[in-house]
């Protein structure tokens, strides 16, 4: 729904939309990210939910060679890749 609501915000170009939400989300998603990455590094079956499941599919084939991949998994354009 945010993500959503923050599309249709384009259209208003002299207004500027900001979120006091987006901090917490973009960090609730990084923990969700995270979450995954430890399940599958300690082989734990545990899918806590629909959002959970579906990075776990997303990252089925994304490997981690180095920190600068990582990073770039939990940048906001990493997230947006994943969760959208």
């Amino acid at each position: 729904m945010y993500i959503k609501l923050k599309r249709h915000f384009v259209n208003f170009k002299n207004t500027q939309c900001t979120y006091w939400i987006e901090g917490a989300i973009i960090t609730y998603f990084r923990l969700l990210v995270i979450g995954v990455l430890k399940n599958e590094y300690y082989h734990l079956e545990n899918d806590e939910n629909e959002l959970f499941s579906l990075i776990k599919n997303k990252l089925i084939n994304y490997e981690i060679k180095d920190s600068n991949d990582l990073d770039s998994l939990l940048s906001i354009k990493g997230l947006h890749s994943i969760i959208c």
